[in-house]
């Protein structure tokens, strides 16, 4: 008696089940706005045009290629998106201006962040995709524009300043205090946290600093890191500059830079002196 072989739902079904898990691999991870971060790349999101402001237009040459005659336009346009955490300026280029009309609402593929004077911005290039998808309902969070955010240099810190952002990479971390509790008592409860102090050199392409990191900061603090400090502050140390984040400030580990650290020009190892103003009477 003949044996049936499997029936062809079934055979439809295991290979449904293989597509199935492969399409699950290759399922993007959408992101939003206020997630976004120097240097990085590869970010899916859902976004909406607030506004498209052509910044050149600039007609081709009379000039032949491999491909033929180059016969389009260079179309360059900077465009404000965002979602309803927050907005950033988008740099659309040629047949992307098209698509960046107010009010689309956009799923950008494999898009990226490029810095542009210090501040961000988001592309997407040839190896990414730009779709208009159907409306959707969220209210933009215009009030939180991460193009705005200025990151500095660290040849640029000057004594007695706060409110700087920057990008930079850890050197080296010395652990100066590490200080076990006293069991005493608080209105918070029992002080069980040990007291971490460490002394780290941090720098970018410009130059480096010394960082003093406390208690949880510390384990941020390792050699070959790259981080966002926001709201960092200038502390002097017998007059010389160091960089501190206090409570109003915050430290992110972020993706790796490829700057090379400048490493002959620490700007703490410049002291300054106290000059003594005498009033004439």
């Amino acid at each position: 008696m003949a044996t049936k072989g499997p029936s062809k739902s079934s055979e439809q079904s295991g290979t449904g089940a293989a597509n199935s898990n492969k399409s699950g691999l290759r399922k993007p991870v959408f992101v939003k706005v206020d997630s976004l971060k120097p240097g990085t790349n590869g970010h899916t999101l859902i976004v909406k045009v607030l506004t498209s402001n052509t910044v050149l237009s600039k007609k081709p040459r009379n000039t032949m290629s491999f491909r033929g005659s180059q016969n389009q336009n260079t179309r360059i346009a900077e465009c404000l998106i965002g979602d309803e955490t927050g907005t950033i300026l988008f740099t659309a280029r040629n047949n992307q201006v098209d698509l960046m009309k107010p009010d689309n609402t956009l799923i950008l593929r494999n898009a990226k962040i490029d810095m542009f004077k210090g501040s961000m911005r988001l592309a997407v290039d040839k190896w990414g995709r730009i779709e208009v998808t159907e409306p959707e309902n969220f209210v933009v969070k215009e009030d939180n524009n991460l193009s705005l955010v200025e990151y500095e240099l660290v040849d640029s810190l000057k004594p007695g300043t706060n409110g700087h952002t920057l990008i930079v990479k850890v050197l080296t971390s010395n652990t100066v205090l590490s200080k076990k509790p006293r069991n005493t008592m608080s209105f918070r409860g029992p002080q069980n946290q040990n007291t971490r102090i460490a002394e780290c050199l941090i720098g970018d392409e410009t130059g480096t600093i010394l960082f003093t990191a406390r208690n949880n900061q510390v384990d941020l603090m390792k050699p070959d890191n790259t981080l966002i400090l926001r709201n960092a502050k200038i502390d002097m140390f017998k007059g010389s500059m160091r960089l501190a984040v206090d409570k109003w400030g915050r430290i992110e580990v972020t993706e790796p830079e490829n700057f090379v650290v400048k490493e002959d020009n620490n700007l703490s190892l410049v002291e300054y002196e106290l000059v003594n103003v005498v009033e004439e009477s």
